[in-house]
Formats: C-alpha cells, sequence, structure tokens
C-alpha cells in the first residue's frame, strides 16, 4: 500500500511514450513464443525485440530459470506458497499469450516492446524464485528433481522443434548447453549429498561450495545473454 502512489507517475509515463493508443488485431501466440523468450541465443534479430515477455537472458540467467521450476516442486516450500506464485506466473504468461491481453497490461497503449514493462517483473520473479529454491534445496526430494527435470526437458523440447512467431525454432550454442548440464548436475550433485552423507559437519561445508560455484555460473550465463543480444544488434547495424 506505500508504494502504491508510484503507479500515478507511472501511468503518465506509461501514457505519454507510447506511439498510439488504438488496439492490435487479436493475435494468439504460440507457447514457444512464450518460452523462448527466456532463453539465451533466442534473440536472433533486433524483430525479436518486441517479444511480449522481453529479452529476459539480459537480466535473468539459465541457472535461475532452472532453479525457479524446481521452485514448484520443492516439498521443503509450503504448497500455498508455490500454488500462489504460480498464479502469478501463469498470470503474466496468459496476459502475454495475446495481443490484446498483453496491451491491456501495458494500460491499453502500444507498442509494448523492450523494454517490455512488465516483462523486467517476471524477469524478477523467475530470480526471486530461483532464488527461493537455493534457500531450500537441501530439503528437495528426489521426485522433486524427477518432476522438474520432466518440465525442463518438456519446454526445451517445444522450443527446439515447435516454430515460435517468427517461424523459427530454438538454436542454443554449445555454451548454453553446458550451463544447462551443469546447472542440472548442480541439482542432483545437491540432492546425493543430502542423502548419502548424513553428517552435517561435512554436508554443510560441501553444500556450501556448490552453491558458492552457482553464482560465477549465473553471472556468466547472464553475461553471454546480454552479450549476444549485443552483438546480433551490432551485426544489424542497430546502433
Amino acid at each position: 500500500l506505500l508504494s502504491g502512489f508510484i503507479w500515478v507517475p507511472a501511468f503518465f509515463h506509461f501514457s505519454g511514450t507510447k506511439v498510439h493508443t488504438n488496439f492490435p488485431d487479436l493475435v494468439f501466440y504460440p507457447i514457444t513464443h512464450l518460452i523462448d523468450g527466456f532463453l539465451a541465443d533466442s534473440y536472433q534479430s533486433v524483430g525479436d525485440i518486441c517479444q511480449n515477455d522481453g529479452i529476459l537472458p539480459a537480466f535473468t540467467s539459465i541457472p535461475a530459470l532452472l532453479m525457479a521450476v524446481y521452485f514448484f516442486f520443492n516439498k521443503g516450500i509450503s504448497l500455498r506458497k508455490r500454488i500462489a506464485y504460480l498464479c502469478l506466473v501463469v498470470f503474466y504468461l496468459v496476459m502475454a499469450s495475446t495481443t490484446i491481453t498483453n496491451t491491456l497490461l501495458h494500460f491499453g497503449s502500444a507498442p509494448t516492446w523492450f523494454p517490455s514493462r512488465f516483462g523486467f517483473l517476471l524477469a524478477f520473479l523467475v530470480s526471486f524464485l530461483g532464488n527461493e529454491e537455493l534457500c531450500h534445496v537441501e530439503e528437495k526430494s528426489l521426485l522433486g528433481y524427477l518432476f522438474g527435470d520432466i518440465v525442463i526437458v518438456v519446454f526445451l523440447l517445444l522450443a527446439l522443434f515447435v516454430p515460435n512467431i517468427y517461424k523459427r525454432t530454438y538454436s542454443p550454442s554449445l555454451t548454453s548447453w553446458l550451463i544447462f548440464t551443469a546447472t542440472i548436475l548442480f541439482g542432483w550433485m545437491e540432492l546425493l549429498l543430502h542423502k548419502l552423507l548424513t553428517n552435517k559437519k561435512f554436508t554443510k561445508p560441501l553444500s556450501f561450495s556448490l552453491k558458492a560455484l552457482l553464482v560465477p555460473l549465473c553471472m556468466f550465463s547472464s553475461y553471454e545473454g546480454a552479450n549476444h543480444i549485443l552483438a546480433v544488434n551490432r551485426r544489424d547495424n542497430a546502433y
């Protein structure tokens, strides 16, 4: 409630920085259009900046995204909390799934591209959920990791084989594959660490070391995503 007043200048800013106020024609975006906005290397041309979910790799990272998926399968986190955040994520994705709902979420004005207003909120939410998962990673069960990996694989297959709105499929670089693999291995190593070693004298420092290794991995992944966007813009002489 204390921050509610911020909506007043935000409203005037949004309404004063739009090209027009006409509603666009209704277009339903394929699910891959929403998925590949989170993935590094998905940005292929300056036209991709119009993605409703924003250019998220510039602000998040592959490890943060994967940890956010695992968050919803962690029994160490209350079910009510997981359902509440799931509803919030689904709300944003549903609003981004059509041109009309996306425009409504942007004060009913177009254009809605980068800096994709609520794309920043979604990027922050992904990073926040990833951090929540890391805070409770020692409470994760075997089934939690299995279900999380299944969801990740399904989304990845959709991005790899189902064309997005630009008639393209996701083509990750070798670096992205390595980051994906390293992050998933981190999760399984954490699980094995807490299941096989019962002596907390050893598990705590080892677990801390694993989490410490994840920090530079997140930083490098974020850098790679942002650097890829800049490289594409330089190639297309965007600036």
